[in-house]
């Protein structure tokens, strides 16, 4: 921002006056800083500049900050530990990696890494589908399974049976949309050069340790 620094703050944008603030609440240094969605008026491509350098100050100086975000990408790449909260009360902390990983709920599940319910019947072992049948892990905290998109394959020795809806190109990999295995649409996340075409019939394979079985709703941490 050195060659706005003439300018008086009415002439900068959103954006510009938000960069501001950050490097005014961080510049001297403070024992504990209160982010309150501090990159929401950045744009796509600024934000993720901006979430990784204030990650690097706040450890560089050694400032405890309380960031508050509903973003979990900023969440991920800035926090120690998570917090989730819901109707006022955290349901859930830990590392991101602990979250990510392990939610204690359908709703941490849901919020962090949006997975997916897998609808079906659970039988203990076996969960049965409308496409198809999954083994399901042995370890379970619930009877309700869930599953993240990239964990959702696309192969042709799967035991579950679609067809493809949709089709999203995002850059690296394609998001695609199968119906036919459950009463829901399931995604996945692809990352191969050829994606397979809206209508066509696929196999899809999900292992049993990327299920989650967890309680419905939301546990009080």
């Amino acid at each position: 921002l050195q060659k706005f620094s003439s300018r008086s703050i009415d002439a900068l944008s959103g954006g510009q006056r938000q960069r501001v603030a950050l490097a005014r609440a961080i510049a001297p240094r403070p024992r504990m800083l209160l982010l309150d969605e501090p990159l929401s008026a950045l744009d796509a491509a600024l934000r993720e500049i901006l979430r990784d350098e204030l990650a690097i100050l706040l450890r560089e100086f050694n400032i405890t900050a309380i960031f508050v975000t509903h973003d979990q990408d900023e969440a991920m790449a800035i926090a120690d530990r998570v917090a989730v909260m819901s109707d006022g009360h955290i349901v859930q902390s830990g590392t991101p990696e602990e979250l990510y990983r392990n939610p204690n709920s359908a709703f941490v599940a849901g919020f962090v890494g949006n997975a997916m319910r897998l609808e079906g019947k659970n039988d203990g072992s076996t969960l049965r589908l409308v496409g198809g049948e999954l083994k399901l892990p042995k370890e379970s905290i619930g009877k309700n399974a869930f599953v993240r998109a990239e964990s959702v394959t696309i192969n042709e020795n799967g035991t579950l049976t679609g067809q493809v809806e949709n089709v999203t190109f995002l850059g690296n990999h394609y998001r695609i949309g199968i119906k036919g295995i459950m009463p829901s649409t399931l995604t996945s996340e692809y990352s191969g050069q050829n994606a397979p075409k809206i209508g066509e019939v696929v196999k899809v394979a999900i292992k049993a340790e990327d299920i989650m079985l967890l309680p419905e709703g939301v546990n009080q941490a």
